[in-house]
């Protein structure tokens, strides 16, 4: 059959009709929701997070024990490890880290602003 099929094919075979729908329309699909992930695994020694941009240092202040957090870390993670194991994977909670960066935004990034000439 060519490329360019109606959108309705009738087929007549003796004293009976069928109607098929064909088309070369392409299936549409249901509108696809983008998942945001809910842990980030914390990035290599000298790289930077893929979500935000921060370096590893800055996460490391965020989510541990430290004295730049006076012991306590603003910032969930948790670790995975086997048991009996010294090392494991640490993730920090995306949420938890999205509302310290939500808390801590300069009045500079506000919406409205306070000067009334054009230029600026």
């Amino acid at each position: 059959m060519d490329g360019n099929v109606s959108p309705v094919f009738v087929a007549i075979l003796g004293k009976r009709t069928f109607m098929n729908n064909y088309t070369t329309n392409p299936i549409s699909t249901v509108a696809q929701v983008q998942l945001q992930p809910e842990y980030m695994r914390l990035p290599k020694p000298g790289t930077r997070d893929p979500v935000f941009g921060l370096p590893r240092t800055v996460l490391n202040e965020l989510i541990l024990p430290c004295s730049a957090n006076k012991g306590h870390p603003p910032v969930r993670s948790v670790v995975l490890r086997k048991r009996g194991a010294r090392t494991g994977i640490r993730l920090i909670d995306l949420d938890s880290l999205r509302a310290y960066l939500d808390k801590h935004v300069e009045g500079t990034y506000s919406v409205q602003s306070s000067c009334e000439e054009p230029a600026c």
